[in-house]
């Protein structure tokens, strides 16, 4: 497995140790709008509905593969569970030098290894996770 660059932590459910994530961002709707008595010409761009696109987690391991996996079956029985999920990057001394936080996720999607490392651990090549949005944490560590 690649080095862990990230430390995943899914509330009440487990912390996940994984090499990639991608998809940490926000997109925002446009919307062309021209007030009626407006005298100008053209349709001034604001601001729409933000959009949150999916979190893929790349080339991870959980160590308590119970808990993860209870939560990701949970959406087979049509019971999504959703959680509050921490992402935090990690330094080469494992300290978070930055930190994420998604709003409302739950898993859509995943792809676990076929050679499982140990009993207890449940080692995976993707999840992912649909969530409401991003917020990046502005502490700093």
């Amino acid at each position: 497995m690649a080095e862990n660059n990230f430390k995943v932590s899914v509330k009440d459910v487990a912390d996940i140790y994984c090499a990639a994530v991608c998809g940490l961002d926000n997109e925002f709707d446009e919307i062309a709008y021209r007030a009626g008595d407006s005298v100008i010409y053209f349709k001034p761009k604001v601001t729409g509905l933000r959009k949150a696109g999916d979190v893929t987690l790349k080339d991870g391991k959980c160590e308590n593969a119970k808990a993860l996996q209870e939560w990701v079956d949970c959406v087979k029985s049509g019971t999504i569970q959703r959680k509050e999920v921490t992402v935090s990057l990690l330094d080469e001394s494992g300290c978070a030098v930055q930190t994420w936080t998604l709003i409302n996720a739950w898993t859509k999607k995943f792809a676990g290894k076929e050679n499982q490392p140990e009993k207890d651990a449940l080692a995976f090549d993707f999840l992912l996770l649909a969530h409401e949005g991003v917020m990046e944490c502005s502490e700093k560590y």
